[in-house]
């Protein structure tokens, strides 16, 4: 259940709950008072308002703004900009959502939620600032599009050499800061860039960026590593990606031998407990394939054993099996390939993975899968999922990016009417504008 936090040093001093409204007032010892309310009648409505009485002896002060903490285990998906603001949280009833959009207030993401009014807000006496969102539900997130600007441009990630186009005839624009005359933007470097839409509701601060292709991001990593290459402490994604950018073209045919030899030292120890999962996920897959590819016997063994030593309840571990088998025509011996009962207890990424892995892209649980990708709506700076109090974790999306590689590409999702295929790559071009991404990251977006 979604609530709403404040940080010292306001204190709650009431708190009510009915059947259609809840509300909350907390008090500052500079004399503010802040107060919530949550009203459900044919939409649902958030409200949140800071006062400062007109009376009290103060100078200007600067207090903590409220917070709305996305808590359900499900993950809502965000777009908050300053005067403009989405947020989609799921139901209970699938494909069902509800669509929030702010109506007043001036939101930005922040890593419990969203910031409703600002992290700090300065008050004088006789001040006041309110938010105000409405939900609603729909069963296509096509509706939570619609509630965009209109001047918002398409696609708010580009590759490289493309424009934007942001129709604003009587609004400001600033890009990175510099007022910017054109309705033509770009192309501009690579990476993020910060656009600014002054209009008379307030500042709209969107994330803008310009993509470089994956090949270019992996073969300027992989020559990092070569240049101070040490077998003795490298990581199996490392090997991965040295792996990759040969069959990218974007690394020397050398780098495979450097790759198995950095693979044996990696495996010549055991897999500790602490060790990153998706480390050692991607380390297995890098052995059996260039074990394979080198006709190396002893690489391809470890690397199928330790594979299946991995559980199968964790992300990757399934889809990696897959390909195991058929990329070598064999199911590894002596091991149990169906260790895994779906349930509501196993991870739904898990689950997602195991139903588009055995052809079952139109369930409920694959469509999983397809949500954690995060790319409904435009980007955010951080990330745009939210679950339990906190911002879902960006390697979740890289990890959902490589399982929904078995989805056709033009089939769309439960959710909605953008196929699967234009999901992956506004994913793919939100980690490639990132100012930097890990190496489990990178090798995943490459799976």
């Amino acid at each position: 259940m979604s609530h709403i936090s404040v940080g010292q040093p306001w204190t709650l001093v009431s708190s009510q709950e009915h059947a259609d409204e809840s509300s909350w007032t907390w008090t500052h010892p500079c004399g503010a008072v802040l107060s919530a309310q949550l009203r459900q009648s044919d939409e649902i409505e958030l409200v949140a308002g800071i006062t400062m009485p007109p009376g009290v002896d103060t100078a200007e002060v600067k207090v903590p703004g409220p917070i709305w903490i996305l808590d359900d285990p499900d993950s809502a998906e965000v777009w908050v900009a300053g005067a403009h603001g989405i947020v989609v949280t799921r139901t209970h009833q699938h494909p069902t959502l509800m669509v929030w959009r702010q109506d007043m207030g001036d939101c930005a993401p922040v890593d419990e939620g969203v910031s409703l009014l600002g992290s700090d807000i300065v008050l004088a006496p006789g001040n006041a600032r309110m938010a105000l969102w409405h939900g609603r539900q729909t069963d296509d997130i096509e509706e939570a599009v619609r509630c965009l600007p209109v001047w918002l441009p398409a696609e708010t990630i580009v590759d490289q050499s493309e424009e934007m186009m942001c129709h604003t005839p009587d609004a400001g624009i600033l890009v990175d800061g510099a007022e910017h005359t054109s309705e033509i933007i770009g192309p501009l470097p690579p990476g993020a860039h910060d656009l600014t839409i002054h209009e008379s509701r307030g500042a709209t601060r969107v994330l803008i960026g310009w993509s470089p292709d994956l090949a270019t991001a992996v073969g300027a990593r992989v020559d990092e590593i070569l240049s101070g290459f040490d077998p003795r402490a490298v990581t199996g994604p490392q090997m991965w990606l040295l792996m990759s950018a040969v069959d990218m073209r974007v690394g020397p045919f050398s780098a495979l031998e450097m790759a198995a030899e950095g693979l044996e030292n990696v495996l010549s120890r055991p897999f500790d407990a602490v060790d990153d999962y998706v480390a050692r996920l991607l380390t297995c897959c890098a052995a059996f394939r260039l074990g394979d590819r080198m006709s190396d016997p002893e690489l391809r063994e470890e690397g199928m054993r330790r594979l299946w030593e991995l559980p199968v309840d964790k992300p990757g571990t399934f889809m990696s099996r897959c390909i195991a088998s058929v990329e070598l025509a064999e199911v590894k011996s002596g091991h149990v390939w169906d260790d895994f009962v779906p349930g509501e207890g196993n991870d739904p990424l898990a689950r997602a993975e195991r139903a588009i892995w055995t052809g079952r892209c139109e369930s409920q649980d694959a469509n999983e899968a397809v949500w954690e990708l995060g790319a409904f709506l435009p980007a955010v700076p951080g990330g745009p999922l939210y679950a339990r109090g906190h911002r879902v974790s960006r390697r979740r999306a890289a990890l959902a990016c490589a399982i929904t590689t078995a989805w056709p590409e033009e089939l769309t999702s439960s959710f909605g009417s953008t196929p699967v295929g234009e999901l992956r790559q506004r994913t793919l071009r939100r980690f490639l504008v990132s100012e930097h991404l890990d190496d489990e990251e990178l090798a995943l977006l490459t799976w």
